[in-house]
């Protein structure tokens, strides 16, 4: 996955050479304009997300969290387990989207990984720092009943999903 659009500006050269065009654009400049902008927003992202972490430890057990979370009208599972004393969570269980969990404050959780590991992964990069977060929600035994995850900026307040 390129830093940015890369195949559009390949077909927007070739249309202009076919089409003889008296009107040239530098790709190779805008390509490189547009991949420094793109790493400049990823790390102003990287940014965003570590403000407001606490270096305090967490209030409860990891147990605690550990469980399958279920969202979208429930066909969409969340799994947290915890290993060597780390959380991390696995999109519809699969190991091949396992995500490490690292503690941000109070009761939410982060899976922000390195521009490499994500391109790795094949993941579009999401310029939203919410997205990224995992926010757990106890229930009347203090202990997490629910985690809510901001999948979609246009709703900003994300969507639970429910404890099995």
């Amino acid at each position: 996955m390129a830093f940015n659009d890369a195949a559009d500006g390949i077909g927007q050269l070739l249309v202009e050479t076919l089409l003889d065009s008296p009107i040239r654009k530098d790709y190779v400049h805008l390509a490189s304009l547009s991949a420094d902008r793109a790493l400049k927003k990823y790390a102003e992202l990287t940014q965003k997300i570590e403000e407001g972490r606490e270096s305090e430890g967490r209030r409860r057990a990891l147990s605690d969290y550990v469980g399958s979370y279920v969202g979208f009208g429930g066909i969409f599972r969340i799994e947290v387990v915890e290993s060597e004393n780390e959380l991390a969570m696995l999109f519809q269980g699969r190991e091949s989207q396992k995500f490490q969990l690292r503690h941000h404050h109070q009761d939410t959780f982060t899976w922000f990984t390195s521009w490499n590991e994500q391109i790795k992964r094949a993941q579009f990069i999401v310029f939203q720092p919410a997205f990224y977060s995992i926010r757990f929600q106890a229930g009347e035994g203090e202990r997490p009943i629910a985690l809510n995850w901001v999948h979609d900026s246009a709703i900003p307040e994300g969507e639970d999903f429910f404890k099995e």
